[in-house]
């Protein structure tokens, strides 16, 4: 017994099946899941955090849950949520996806941390399944979001488009096909993080905190690891400002600042309240 426990206190923890779920609902077990759009500063933060050898940061997951994350997504806009068999449902879903990983991570006696934004629309389900996981809400000037959509063709039959959210509730479900792209990907961003918002605010103030990528600095990263209880290198984190990391390269749509009214009126109209409340200020 004791020979057990010293191993796993330097190898990790081995697990069998059925010790995983309440070892991962266990005060031992304390991940990260930042929560966003996409394309705000994701990768940047995981290409620092990969620097930490006790952390195992996952981008990419496998699965990607793309298509249950639009699911998690039009039933809590459909008021679904408090239906205990669909939350229950939705719990399984994601535990199901990331049990694997998770156990592994435990076997490395490493910390679970995922940026990958397809697990955002979890958000309350990931906080009942594992109630020691910190959340970091971390979001991007708006117009810059929309530039770097617009120039990856979202809502033009891109890619990812077959996953990506769009309005299931009235009036703006009906005004959907009339919108421009514009304002299809202003109302993304805002709605995106006006749902975490509503998310974490059904938390303790302890488990999350907000993150501004449009404002980033050694000072304002070093105070949201200390909170994360991560440690590294402030030098490290000041050659990460240096990055630039998954920059966007292909396209032409401008900066605001040359955009015409009839983008920033959709623009405004979607999202302007919402980024004046983030600190955000644009001229009509």
């Amino acid at each position: 017994m004791v020979l057990k426990k010293l191993k796993q206190k330097i190898f990790g923890v081995k697990l069998a099946p059925n010790e995983i779920r309440d070892y991962l609902a266990s005060d031992k077990f304390q991940p990260v899941f930042f929560l966003s759009t996409g394309r705000c500063g994701t990768q940047w933060f995981t290409e620092l955090l990969q620097t930490d050898k006790k952390l195992d940061v996952h981008h990419s997951s496998h699965p990607e849950l793309y298509e249950q994350s639009l699911l998690a997504y039009q039933l809590f806009k459909n008021d679904k949520f408090s239906d205990p068999d669909v939350r229950n449902l939705l719990s399984e879903i994601v535990y199901s996806a990331r049990q694997d990983l998770m156990a592994e991570t435990a076997s490395k006696k490493h910390r679970f941390v995922e940026t990958n934004n397809r697990i955002t629309f979890f958000t309350p389900v990931l906080a009942e399944l594992f109630p020691h996981a910190k959340f970091v809400h971390l979001y991007r000037d708006p117009a810059g979001f929309v530039k770097s959509g617009m120039n990856r063709d979202w809502y033009n039959d891109s890619r990812y488009d077959f996953a990506r959210p769009f309005p299931v509730t009235e009036p703006e479900q009906s005004q959907w096909t009339d919108w421009s792209r514009v304002a299809k990907i202003s109302w993304l961003w805002r709605e995106t993080n006006q749902l975490i918002d509503s998310h974490l605010s059904e938390l303790p103030s302890e488990r999350y905190r907000r993150f501004n990528f449009s404002n980033l600095s050694t000072d304002a990263v070093r105070e949201l690891l200390q909170w994360l209880e991560i440690e590294i290198n402030p030098n490290t984190i000041s050659a990460q400002l240096d990055k630039k990391v998954n920059a966007q390269k292909k396209g032409d749509f401008p900066s605001y600042s040359e955009w015409p009214e009839s983008d920033r009126t959709p623009f405004l109209s979607q999202c302007g309240d919402y980024a004046t409340y983030l600190g955000f200020d644009y001229k009509p």
